[in-house]
């Protein structure tokens, strides 16, 4: 009898083990740096494509605005301004033919949400200025993940930023919302004075109790890989003033971030 408990015991011990660290093999959807050659091709080809515009391409192959590309960027040819719709024509045609550098793989999900003109420069041209949405993935929104574009004389000049072609979201999240608030009692958080003086709060349970909640994709960035990682976003209230980000997965805090400006 003894010898079977042991057994059932040692099972128990090894099922809990396993259920410990078995996190889905496919998450997170991680991008990696592209080689240096790789990317030296595709920036080529790209500056090539376009003659006008002062951004390229960032590490892994996605629309970033780069200084250094400035002083080969040809100037547009004075002409008429576009309109409205003929700019936001211009920007979908970008993202429709580089899905690869603007991520996106679904034009029709495509929405500008802003578009403004600003003064016209001493030529007389007019600069168009407008954004993206966040990329959305099913319900949930892609953080940071707005595409910035400038437009001058009927030409892309800049393109920053990106969406992602894929992002992996697991069927069952092993962290919910309850203990994601859990994991952010007692946390000590910063905040900063005008003349940099550091004062801390702690959380408590009240303060994340009070706290809006959404789940997200928060792309994390370092500089071999992109992690797009799903999380709850808490916005914490009252003295804390602070959004936190858990892992559903890990349950790790991979982000925070004050909602006030000391």
């Amino acid at each position: 009898m003894e010898k079977n408990l042991l057994i059932i015991l040692i099972l128990a011990i090894l099922i809990s083990a396993c259920e410990s660290v078995d996190i889905d093999p496919d998450y997170p959807t991680t991008i990696h740096r592209l080689p240096s050659s790789t990317l030296e091709q595709l920036r080529i080809e790209f500056a090539q494509t376009h003659v006008y515009l002062k951004s390229s391409l960032d590490e892994f192959g996605f629309c970033k605005r780069h200084t250094d590309f400035e002083a080969n960027a040809q100037v547009p040819p004075v002409l008429d301004s576009l309109t409205e719709a003929e700019a936001v024509d211009l920007i979908r045609a970008f993202v429709s033919s580089h899905p690869s550098a603007s991520g996106v793989k679904h034009p029709g999900d495509f929405q500008i949400e802003k578009i403004r003109t600003t003064p016209a420069y001493p030529d007389g041209t007019i600069q168009w200025i407008a954004n993206s949405s966040n990329q959305m993935v099913d319900t949930l929104e892609v953080l940071d993940s707005k595409i910035y574009f400038s437009i001058k004389n009927r030409e892309l000049v800049s393109v920053g930023n990106n969406w992602f072609p894929e992002i992996y979201i697991p069927e069952k999240f092993r962290v919910d919302l309850e203990e994601a608030r859990s994991l952010l009692v007692g946390r000590v958080v910063s905040h900063y004075t005008i003349a940099g003086v550091e004062w801390k709060v702690t959380i408590a349970k009240e303060d994340v109790n009070a706290a809006a909640s959404a789940l997200k994709v928060l792309p994390i960035r370092s500089e071999d890989r992109i992690e797009l990682r799903i999380v709850w976003e808490l916005n914490i209230p009252n003295q804390v003033h602070y959004l936190m980000y858990v892992d559903v997965m890990t349950g790790a805090i991979v982000g925070e971030a004050p909602t006030i400006i000391s």
